[in-house]
């Protein structure tokens, strides 16, 4: 079952940043998550245990507390960032956790998730597109697919709708 943890810890550094994204990298579980400006960490991913992730985050990263725990839903974005989408045939979950603990070390990036059944990996951030495919044709032949801003879905824009009449 997808759930998606709500985290909230200290995020204004960016080598911690760079360590939460190591780590959530590395655990089993977790398909994408995503950091806001504040201190709110959202992790998405099949049949996580958040009291496992707040345990990780907090021996590596520092103080960490669960917010909410609910059905997991991809997370909302706020700010305009650069979505990055790259096609590649991934081998396995271990070249995977590595790819993506690779991608983490790069500075701006926001949201990294993999999407098994069409191949693709999607990176949110203020990032150069070509570092995040010359990191990946390290794994597996990658071929960027879009490179572009993140545009709100239509729930986004229906609620901006509401708001305004």
């Amino acid at each position: 079952m997808k759930q998606r943890v709500l985290l909230k810890m200290d995020l204004s550094d960016e080598k911690i940043k760079r360590k939460v994204m190591k780590t959530l990298s590395s655990l089993p579980g977790v398909e994408s998550f995503a950091m806001n400006m504040g201190s709110e960490l959202t992790v998405i991913g099949d049949s996580l245990d958040a009291v496992e992730i707040v345990k990780t985050l907090r021996e590596s990263c520092g103080y960490t507390e669960i917010v909410s725990v609910s059905p997991g839903e991809e997370p909302k974005s706020e700010r305009k960032m650069r979505k990055v989408v790259v096609k590649g045939s991934c081998p396995d979950d271990i070249v995977k956790v590595k790819a993506m603990k690779a991608l983490s070390t790069i500075s701006g990036v926001e949201s990294i998730s993999w999407n098994w059944k069409d191949k693709k990996m999607t990176v949110i951030g203020d990032m150069d597109p070509v570092v995040v495919v010359w990191i990946l044709k390290k794994f597996w032949q990658a071929d960027m697919l879009t490179v572009g801003p993140v545009e709100p879905s239509e729930d986004d824009s229906k609620e901006v709708a509401d708001e305004k009449n």
